[in-house]
């Protein structure tokens, strides 16, 4: 692959540019634009790796959004209202039986970064410091929810090599350890 990428304080995001399918040049990002937009600043793990690759697509199966995209469908910004206002509309008619989560702008809420090919979200559990935000996988048609204590990179780099055990993944759900850049445009 593309290990000749520059190096990052980041384990994980080294990881998944040394799987990166094909080179690509770094992504400017307005970060304190997206600070301003979001309300917070999102963790330095995640931030380093889409400024290295804008979204991207992770063993065939999930989809990293990027702020800065033309493309809606991986775009964070872009992804940020459809997701939580339906799970608003969820929770104001079923209470927190069908999300047992608070969202995006509470305390510890829930903010998508990222979806599945069948339409699962990743969110971030956002309690504490943005470096500290676990993961949380909604399924897309039902009301299971999944909680991992590890970052965003590590999550996507354990679901490569098959550590993550999911009810809401299919069994097949790792198809290739492979990380492909996706066009932003």
């Amino acid at each position: 692959m593309f290990g000749s990428m520059e190096r990052t304080p980041f384990p994980t995001v080294n990881e998944l540019l040394d799987l990166l399918m094909s080179p690509r040049q770094s992504v400017a990002i307005d970060w304190p634009g997206v600070q301003r937009a979001i309300g917070s600043v999102l963790p330095a793990d995640y931030r380093h790796l889409v400024e290295r690759t804008g979204p991207l697509k992770v063993g065939d199966f999930l989809v990293v959004f990027s702020p800065a995209c033309a493309n809606p469908f991986v775009d964070l910004l872009g992804n940020l209202g459809p997701r939580l206002g339906a799970l608003q509309v969820l929770k104001r008619s079923c209470g927190d039986r069908e999300c047992p989560y608070p969202l995006w702008f509470e305390p510890g809420g829930l903010l998508p970064w990222g979806a599945s090919d069948n339409g699962d979200v990743l969110f971030w559990a956002t309690r504490g410091h943005p470096d500290q935000w676990t993961v949380v996988v909604g399924e897309s048609r039902g009301p299971a929810y999944e909680e991992y204590p590890v970052q965003a990179t590590r999550f996507l780099c354990d679901f490569l090599d098959g550590r993550i055990q999911s009810r809401i993944f299919p069994d097949d759900a790792v198809g290739t350890p492979a990380v492909r850049a996706l066009a932003s445009e």
